[in-house]
């Protein structure tokens, strides 16, 4: 996704990507999922069958709300349509204001489309099973719960260490008659 705003009177275009949470990673070195989710914009509700996931800041908490999250999230935007600006300070130099009041909803879809992943394969209910419907964040957060993880873990986890410990998870939870089972001992008395 991509789109121009202006801030402090000049035009800054932004780009969303696939890449986006990777890079917000590298760049970082903080988890975006995990600096939402202690926003408090993040939290494992339950979604409307098929909707995605909304992120509503107007009801967040301000005074517990991290800004350097905000302008770091709108720098790696900057930069992602523009491989050409400076590092994150410098950037931020370059305005006299960024007021992130009228910053925040110009950017809302675009965390909403940062956030939110379609097609990626979700537990459908059904023990160890999964389907291809939409993963909301919400959803996301849900099978992290589900799944025991902890606000901690979100924080040291990539995304994709996630998805593979949700993976085991269902593994581990789905019955299956073909697993092997250690011996007992009433199996050795009956040998």
């Amino acid at each position: 996704m991509e789109k121009t705003i202006t801030i402090d009177g000049k035009q800054v275009r932004l780009k969303s990507t696939a890449a986006t949470v990777k890079r917000y990673k590298a760049q970082f070195r903080r988890d975006l999922f995990a600096d939402m989710f202690k926003l408090g914009v993040l939290s494992p509700s339950n979604p409307q069958e098929g909707s995605l996931a909304t992120i509503d800041l107007a009801n967040a908490d301000l005074s517990k709300l991290d800004f350097e999250v905000v302008y770091d999230l709108v720098w790696l935007y900057a930069k992602t349509a523009n491989p050409e600006i400076a590092e994150p300070i410098t950037w931020l130099d370059g305005f006299d204001e960024f007021p992130i009041s009228e910053i925040i909803p110009e950017i809302m879809d675009m965390i909403q489309s940062t956030m939110g992943a379609k097609k990626i394969k979700k537990s459908n209910g059904e023990q160890g099973t999964f389907s291809d419907e939409e993963l909301t964040t919400d959803t996301f957060l849900a099978l992290c719960y589900k799944a025991k993880l902890t606000h901690w873990d979100l924080e040291v986890m990539t995304i994709g260490d996630c998805f593979d410990y949700i993976a085991e998870f269902a593994e581990m939870e789905k019955p299956d008659k073909d697993k092997t089972r250690k011996a007992n001992q009433k199996d050795f008395d009956t040998f």
